[in-house]
C-alpha cells in the first residue's frame, strides 16, 4: 500500500496537469471534426436561403434547416487573401498586416486557427482552389496538409488560376475518407463564383441571364457533396460545420462590376451559417457579426483559450440563439486598393443598423432602411456619423500592429495571374494612412474598373483592345503610372520601341521608383540608339538608378548598366560592371547567364557595344 500511494498521486497529478488530455476527452464527446467551408466571391442574397428569388442552394438550404444562420455577416475586407487571412487568425487587417492579395502574406508571428487546433490534437488540413492562396502566402502555417497543388488542365481556369469545385470536391472527399478516424479540422475553399463566370451544365443553362448565380448553384452542388460524404462517413452528426463566404460581389453596383474596391455591402456582406454537433433545428439570428468572430469562437467551443489578441468576438452563445440584451457591435472593414490609383483609402464602421464610411467625401448609412446604401445621409446625420467616426479611430489605434512585416514583392509572373484576375497592380498604401485632401474613390471607379478590363484584356493576349482602353484613360488620370508602364509593355511586345520608350520615360518621370520601368528605358535607348527618342545619357541615368534601387547586388540591373555605358562608348566602365555582374552570376550559379554575360564582356573588352 505504501507504494501504491505514490503512483496514485502521480497518475492523479498527470491527470489534472494535462489540460491537453481532458480537453480532447471533453472535446471527443462533443466536436469530433471541424469542417469550414468558404465560398470565394459570395454575396449572401444570391443563396435562396437568404432570399434569392430563385432556388440557387437547395442543398445549403437543407442544411439551413438544422444549422443557425446569421443573417448580417460583415467580411473586414473585400478581396481573398486578407480576408481568409481574418476568418483565420480572428484579427482584422491592420493587426494581422495583409491588405491585399499582391502586395502582402500572412506573417510567421500571426497565431492562426489552424496552429491553435493542431497543438490540441486535431489533424489540419486545407484544400485551396486559388493561386492567390498559394502557401507562399502565409496561410499554410498550421496545417498538416496543404493542398494548393493544381495545374492547367481543362478543370481550371485560364491561366491556371483556379482550380475547379468538381476537382476541388473530389479531393476533399478523399481526404475524409482516408482520415475518418482523426479528429480533424478541414478547411474547404471554392473559388468558383469568382469572374469569369463560367458554370458548367446543368447550371448554365439553369441560370443562362446570370452566370453568377449558376455559379453559386454549382458550389451548393459541390457542397451538397461534402454533407453527403460527412453523413456517410458518420461523421456529419458529431461535426462542428461552418458555411461562409470570403466577401462579396458588386454585380455593377455603385458602378464596381466585381470587387476589391468598394466597401459597401454588396462587397462585404456575406453567408454564415454554423452547425452545432447534435443540432436539427433551424435558428436565424439577425443581429450583425463579423467574419473575425470564427476563430474566437470555434476555440471558445472547445474550450481553447487563444494566446494573441483579437478582434473578433466569442459568438458561441448566438449560435445557440442566446443573444444578450446588451448585443452590440462596432464592425471594421477596409479598402486599400483605390490608394493603388491615386485616390484615398476607404475604411468603415458599422453596427448593423447603421454603417460610416470614411472618405473625403464621408457616407453613414441606414442599412434597414436601404440596404444598398443608395441614400446617403450625412447631412442628416452629423452627430451620429462624428460618433461612428470616433469608435473607427478607436478600432484602429487599439489593433494597428507595428511589429511584423507582411509585405512582399512578388515575382513578374505572379503579378501576372493575379491581373489577369483583375487585381490592380500597383504601390497601394498598407500603413493605414488616411488623407482626405486625396481624390475620393467614388470620383474614380469608371476609371479603375476599365483599367481592370484593360489589364484582363492584355493578359488574354487581347494588346490592341487593351493598348485602345489605355489610351482613353490617359487623359482621365495623366498622373498614374501604370497606365504608361502597360502601353511601355505593349509596346515591347508589338516590336514599337518608340512608343514603348516615349512610355516608359513617361512612368518614371512620374515615379522612377519602378525597377522594371527603369530597366525597359535603359534598355530599349542603350540597344536602339538610332531612334530618334532615344537619349544615350538618359539611358546611363535610368540604369544607375535601377542599380542603386538593386543596391548593386543584381546581375541582370548591372547587365543593363554595362550595356548602356558601352552605348556611351565608355568601355572601361562597361568592362568594370560587367565583370561585377558575371561574379554575381557565379555566386547564384546560374550558368546561363554566366554564359550571356560572358559574350557581352568580351565585346566590350573589344570596344564593341552590345545591340540587339
Amino acid at each position: 500500500m505504501k507504494n501504491r500511494i505514490p503512483i496514485l498521486i502521480a497518475a492523479l497529478c498527470l491527470i489534472l496537469g494535462s489540460g491537453t488530455y481532458l480537453l480532447l476527452n471533453n472535446r471527443t464527446a462533443e466536436i469530433q471534426n471541424i469542417i469550414l467551408i468558404s465560398i470565394d466571391t459570395c454575396r449572401a442574397d444570391y443563396l435562396s436561403c437568404y432570399g434569392y428569388p430563385q432556388e440557387t442552394t437547395p442543398h445549403i438550404d437543407a442544411f439551413a434547416k438544422e444549422s443557425t444562420l446569421f443573417e448580417h455577416t460583415v467580411s473586414p475586407v473585400p478581396i481573398t487573401l486578407p480576408a481568409h487571412s481574418s476568418m483565420l487568425t480572428g484579427t482584422i487587417p491592420p493587426f494581422h498586416g495583409v491588405h491585399n492579395n499582391v502586395d502582402y502574406q500572412l506573417a510567421p508571428a500571426n497565431e492562426t486557427l489552424q496552429e491553435i487546433l493542431k497543438r490540441n490534437g486535431f489533424n489540419t488540413a486545407a484544400i485551396v482552389s486559388t493561386f492567390v492562396l498559394d502557401k507562399t502566402r502565409g496561410l499554410a502555417q498550421g496545417f498538416n496538409t496543404y493542398d494548393d497543388s493544381f495545374e492547367e488542365t481543362e478543370t481550371t481556369s485560364r491561366f491556371g488560376n483556379e482550380r475547379k469545385g468538381k476537382e476541388t470536391t473530389d479531393v476533399a472527399l478523399k481526404w475524409l475518407e482516408q482520415n475518418k478516424a482523426d479528429p480533424s479540422f478541414l478547411f474547404l475553399h471554392y473559388y468558383d463564383p469568382h469572374q469569369d463566370y463560367a458554370p458548367p451544365e446543368p447550371f448554365a443553362s439553369a441560370f443562362p441571364d446570370n452566370p453568377y448565380a449558376g455559379e453559386i448553384a454549382f458550389t451548393d452542388h459541390c457542397i451538397g457533396r461534402v454533407i453527403s460524404k460527412l453523413k456517410e462517413l458518420e461523421l456529419y452528426d458529431s461535426a462542428l460545420i461552418i458555411i461562409t463566404g470570403d466577401h462579396g460581389e458588386m454585380l455593377g453596383e455603385h458602378g464596381e462590376d466585381e470587387h476589391s474596391y468598394f466597401i459597401y455591402e454588396a462587397a462585404i456582406k456575406v453567408p454564415l451559417l454554423i452547425k452545432l454537433p447534435g443540432q436539427d433545428e433551424a435558428l436565424r439570428i439577425p443581429d450583425p457579426v463579423a467574419l473575425v468572430d470564427l476563430a474566437p469562437t470555434v476555440c471558445s467551443l472547445l474550450g481553447i483559450t487563444m494566446s494573441q489578441p483579437v478582434q473578433g468576438q466569442d459568438i458561441s452563445a448566438l449560435i445557440k440563439g442566446d443573444v444578450p440584451e446588451d448585443y452590440a457591435r462596432y464592425i471594421y472593414s477596409e479598402s486599400m486598393e483605390p490608394t493603388r490609383i491615386g485616390a484615398s483609402s476607404l475604411m468603415s464602421i458599422s453596427t448593423g443598423k447603421w454603417k460610416y464610411i470614411q472618405a473625403p467625401r464621408r457616407e453613414i448609412y441606414d442599412l434597414y432602411a436601404d440596404a444598398r446604401e443608395e441614400n446617403n445621409l450625412i447631412q442628416q446625420e452629423v452627430h451620429r456619423a462624428r460618433i461612428l467616426e470616433d469608435k473607427l479611430w478607436e478600432t484602429l489605434e487599439q489593433s494597428m500592429r507595428k511589429d511584423l512585416d507582411s509585405r512582399i514583392q512578388l515575382d513578374a509572373e505572379s503579378v501576372k495571374r493575379l491581373q489577369s484576375l483583375g487585381y490592380v497592380a500597383g504601390k497601394a498604401d498598407g500603413e493605414m494612412a488616411y488623407d482626405e485632401t486625396q481624390t475620393d474613390p467614388k470620383d474614380l471607379i469608371h476609371f479603375f474598373a476599365k483599367y481592370q478590363e484593360a489589364l484582363i484584356l492584355v493578359e488574354s493576349n487581347d494588346d490592341d483592345k487593351a493598348k485602345a482602353i489605355l489610351t482613353q484613360l490617359v487623359p482621365e488620370h495623366p498622373e498614374f503610372h501604370e497606365l504608361y508602364i502597360q502601353l511601355g509593355d505593349i509596346g515591347m511586345r508589338q516590336q514599337d520601341f518608340e512608343q514603348a520608350i516615349i512610355n516608359y520615360r513617361k512612368a518614371v518621370q512620374i515615379d522612377d521608383s519602378k525597377p522594371m520601368s527603369l530597366n525597359n528605358l535603359a534598355w530599349l535607348q542603350a540597344t536602339r540608339p538610332s531612334l530618334p527618342v532615344c537619349d544615350l545619357d538618359e539611358a546611363v541615368l535610368m540604369a544607375e538608378k535601377l542599380c542603386k534601387i538593386t543596391n548593386y547586388n543584381n546581375p541582370n540591373a548591372l547587365d543593363t548598366l554595362a550595356v548602356a555605358y558601352a552605348a556611351n562608348k565608355n568601355y572601361p566602365k562597361a568592362v568594370y560592371i560587367a565583370e561585377r555582374a558575371v561574379k554575381l552570376a557565379r555566386a547564384a550559379n546560374d550558368k546561363k547567364l554566366i554564359q550571356k554575360l560572358n559574350s557581352r564582356l568580351r565585346l566590350y573588352e573589344q570596344s564593341k557595344p552590345y545591340q540587339e
